[in-house]
């Protein structure tokens, strides 16, 4: 395993399947040990095991990324098992396909809680690590600009981590492999 995130620690939030699998992959291949970081617990270990099948390091955890304990675990994994954190994933996001008149608050709230505040929890619990480490903190959101649902809460929900919380910090290294 050769390539630019060797020695590195990853934590992949919505690990599981689509854009995070293959991220996670994408970061296994390159070098990163990884935390594959799911709501669904099974999905994030077959991700891992297919990448310690292929020879990467990779951990699994469950893990709401909106709720900030299981944030604190999951960084609490990739510290015990890989020692440090390099990269952050934010890549969990949830869309409600209706309508925006037709969305219910709760289903709002857990719009915003999963696609919007799981991101400031990610960065909020992993920067104080990423600074203490001395590769640069690199952070990805994927870009939920070209949301299947334009008219539904993803698209504001996405441009409220974009349009206002990008402090001179954090590096947001585009979109997602």
């Amino acid at each position: 395993m050769a390539g630019r995130f060797v020695g590195q620690a990853a934590i992949v939030t919505a690990g599981g399947s689509g854009i995070g699998a293959a991220t996670a992959r994408r970061l296994a291949d390159e070098g990163a040990g990884v935390v594959v970081a799911d709501l669904s617990g099974t999905r994030a270990e077959v991700v891992t095991a297919s990448i310690t099948a292929s020879g990467g390091r990779a951990a699994a955890i469950k893990m709401d990324a909106s709720d900030p304990q299981a944030v604190q675990r999951t960084l609490r994994v990739a510290l015990d098992a890989f020692g440090r954190v390099d990269i952050m994933v934010n890549n969990a996001g949830l869309a409600e396909p209706a309508l925006l008149d037709q969305i219910s608050l709760e289903s709002w709230n857990r719009v915003i809680a999963v696609t919007l505040t799981s991101v400031f929890l990610g960065m909020k619990f992993c920067l104080p690590l990423m600074r203490a480490s001395v590769q640069r903190p690199r952070s990805l959101k994927p870009n939920s600009s070209n949301s299947s649902f334009p008219r539904s809460s993803c698209s504001p929900a996405g441009s409220g981590f974009t349009s206002r919380n990008r402090p001179a910090s954090q590096t947001i290294d585009g979109p997602a492999p």
